[in-house]
This record gives C-alpha cells, sequence and structure tokens, in this order.
C-alpha cells in the first residue's frame, strides 16, 4: 500500500521507498526510515502535502514523494 492511501490518523510502518539513493536520503534528513512507526496527521486537500507525525514532530511530505513510500498500517503501536 502507498502513503497516500492510508486515512488521517491511522498508524503505519514505513515498509520501502522506490526511488533513487537520494530520496532514501532526503527522507533520512528528515528522521524517516524503514521500519519507523508514523502516523498521518492530515491529508491537505486539492493534491497538497501529507502531513506525518513522527517522534512528536510533524513532516510534510509532497504529494508525489508521498506516492513512492511503501507502507502497512498498524494497529496498538505507537509513533
Amino acid at each position: 500500500m502507498l502513503l497516500p492511501q492510508i486515512p488521517e490518523g491511522a498508524a503505519l510502518r514505513i515498509l520501502g521507498f522506490t526511488g533513487t539513493r537520494r530520496l532514501r536520503r532526503d527522507l533520512a534528513q528528515l528522521g524517516i526510515q524503514i521500519g519507523d512507526i508514523v502516523r498521518v496527521h492530515r491529508h491537505v486537500p486539492f493534491g497538497g502535502p501529507i502531513l506525518l507525525e513522527h517522534c512528536g514532530t510533524k513532516v510534510a511530505l509532497g504529494r508525489s514523494l508521498a506516492e513512492r513510500i511503501r507502507v502497512e498500517q498498524v494497529n496498538g503501536e505507537s509513533p
């Protein structure tokens, strides 16, 4: 499943990225890595960014970037 398909408020685990090493590096600089548990805070309408909450910090990811992140929804785990 891809990140934009997850509903607001849901917790999820990052499974992987489809893209270049630069994409992985950019996400790592934001503190997002494979295996992390994050929460979808908000889907901004009209193709806007997706806001994630990770370790108490909110991070905005553009739709084109979010569509390259594979995730799975998790239950009972907190970010």
